[in-house]
């Protein structure tokens, strides 16, 4: 069932049908891999949306500093934040942060 829910893109209920399996089943072990597969996968579709909801709020306001911020806790290895992020603390004036990030 659960690898069903996951077809489907219903990775709670999935996760909830695992975790139900594993009350009933303490001692197979698949069934631990599977919960933690689709932990990995919703997190993974979760950072996405994170990812699309900041970039979407830096194009509707790019001197977002917060936004930038959070950006790079997700990607600090995309440059092309780090320069955006520092035009928009540049276009505010703060030059310490320009020099600092």
């Amino acid at each position: 069932m659960g690898q069903s829910l996951v077809k489907l893109g219903r990775l709670d209920e999935a996760i909830t049908a695992y975790r139900q399996a594993s009350i009933l089943n303490p001692d197979v072990d698949w069934i631990y891999g599977c919960i933690a597969d689709i932990l990995q996968q919703r997190r993974e579709l979760d950072l996405e949306a994170a990812i699309a909801s900041y970039r979407r709020a830096v194009q509707l306001n790019p001197n977002d500093v917060q936004a930038y911020r959070n950006l790079l806790n997700i990607q600090p290895d995309n440059f092309e934040i780090y320069l955006d992020w520092g035009n928009a603390l540049a276009k505010q004036g703060d030059w310490r942060g320009t020099i600092n990030f």
